[in-house]
């Protein structure tokens, strides 16, 4: 079952073991069974970081939520580090895309810059990306 759950998906390893309690298996098979899936290279939470990073990244999310979704999994505080703090450069062309994305044009009122704040705060980007998004996005030629 759990190499049938694998092939659809990554799973981290906190995911793969609550599947397996939800069909009935106990902690104990269910570890033996990770275990398992470990050895033969089956089951990896760093791959499961790298591609939930690559996805929820392509979708627009921010550091923050990714971090925080990652945490939620089961998956090291090391990993969350090597896959989320990463690449500063990377994280700002995101906050940008993710604004443009939305907005399209730079915000024209304070009630627009606060509506476009709330919602890349919202997709987890730090005060000082949203800040670059906003100073950025101000700049018409970036646009």
């Amino acid at each position: 079952m759990a190499c049938r759950l694998l092939s659809r998906r990554e799973y981290s390893a906190q995911e793969l073991l609550q599947r397996l309690s939800l069909k009935g298996f106990g902690a104990e098979i269910g570890a033996r069974v990770l275990a398992r899936l470990r050895e033969q290279n089956l089951q990896s939470d760093a791959r499961f970081a790298e591609m939930f990073v690559n996805a929820k990244l392509s979708r627009g999310y921010g550091p923050r939520r990714l971090a925080a979704e990652l945490s939620q999994r089961g998956i090291a505080e090391d990993l969350i580090a090597r896959y989320v703090d990463a690449d500063p450069a990377a994280w700002r062309q995101a906050v940008k895309a993710a604004f443009r994305k939305r907005f399209k044009i730079a915000p024209q009122s304070a009630l627009e810059r606060a509506k476009a704040q709330r919602y890349l705060r919202q997709k987890g980007f730090s005060s000082e990306q949203i800040r670059y998004a906003l100073r950025s996005g101000a700049d018409e030629n970036e646009l």
